[in-house]
């Protein structure tokens, strides 16, 4: 008799999952060539199961009766999260996750999207309450160098243009920053961030905002180097209008580099000594940064360097100065793109 092991059939590369029924059933039958199959949430693996961007790319998909608490959870389990809605067909909707699943194949490098997501949003909740300017330096620092560059760049927004602010903190850049007669929202998945904004702000995950697809002519971002991942940036670039802009910073890799070294977790200490959950930090140079955007269908228009400038009535954070004592030439990267 032999001992051989009955070998495992291979996994399904592709799962369309959620509550509409009919509708996944349909694009799974349109993405077969890629090796799609319909399935229950309940074959998305748990969050504690994350290990790797290697896994089988789980898209679900939502109708609008859905609450953003539960489409928050929802994305713990899934890549994506896509409201299907009468205006958008099963084709496009194919279309959406057959992109996708091409971004995630290119993600080897970075932890799976759902444990980037997860960690942040609870790291971020636990320091929110001493996130301000006044007891984070390091981040004082990053604001008082890209400020006057993010003014240059958004002040010209039209009256009648629409604004996303993404991965909005505690709000600094709406006080900070001119951005222009645009119409302004915002999006804080962190809980704890969260309460600090207006009550309409969005609370999904970036990778659940699919409900908001083409609705902005503009989307911006400050400090989101949590987002600045592959699947991260396409999920940005779906949200705008054709020909739409996207404004995005993060510490620059010189900084990074030089500050780091190769590490790509920020770990935060509370004012009362408390370590909090580290959080995803991902600072791409301008090479990166147009191949994440050439990914996402998005032209790289703009790479600014920030320097750092000065802070008034102190010095600069132990953090902002570099491993050897040295201040970066640079302290934050701008990276503005057009949708194509």
């Amino acid at each position: 008799m032999s001992t051989d092991a009955v070998p495992r059939p291979a996994p399904c590369p592709v799962l369309i999952g959620g509550p509409a029924g009919t509708r996944r059933r349909e694009i799974a039958e349109r993405l077969k060539d890629i090796g799609a199959a319909e399935s229950g949430t309940d074959s998305f693996p748990a969050p504690e199961a994350l290990s790797s961007s290697a896994t089988t790319f789980c898209a679900a998909l939502v109708d609008d009766q859905i609450s953003p608490e539960e489409v928050s959870r929802l994305a713990e389990r899934a890549h994506l999260v896509l409201h299907h809605s009468h205006r958008e067909d099963t084709d496009e909707l194919a279309r959406v996750i057959r992109e996708g699943f091409e971004v995630h194949k290119a993600s080897d490098a970075y932890p799976d999207c759902r444990r980037i997501d997860l960690d942040n949003r609870i790291g971020y909740s636990d320091i929110a309450e001493d996130f301000v300017d006044e007891l984070r330096l390091t981040t004082a620092d990053f604001h008082h160098a890209s400020a006057p560059h993010l003014s240059r760049i958004l002040r010209g927004t039209s009256e009648g243009s629409r604004l996303l602010e993404v991965g909005a903190g505690r709000g600094w850049l709406r006080e900070a920053v001119e951005t222009g007669k645009a119409g302004y929202s915002c999006q804080e998945s962190s809980a704890g961030m969260a309460r600090y904004l207006p009550d309409d702000v969005m609370t999904e995950p970036i990778r659940a905002l699919f409900a908001q697809r083409g609705g902005y002519d503009h989307v911006v971002g400050s400090l989101v180097d949590g987002m600045a991942y592959p699947l991260g940036v396409f999920c940005l670039a779906q949200l705008l209008a054709p020909a739409g802009r996207i404004v995005l910073t993060w510490p620059s890799s010189v900084w990074s580099t030089g500050r780091r070294r190769t590490t790509r977790t920020t770990q935060f200490v509370s004012s009362n000594g408390r370590t909090v959950r580290g959080v995803h930090s991902f600072t791409p140079d301008r090479i990166r940064t147009k191949e994440l955007f050439r990914l996402a269908g998005l032209e790289l228009t703009e790479f600014v360097e920030c320097p750092p400038v000065p802070p008034t009535g102190r010095p600069y954070s132990a953090d902002t100065v570099l491993a050897d004592g040295s201040l970066p030439e640079s302290l934050v990267s701008i990276a503005v793109g057009v949708r194509q």
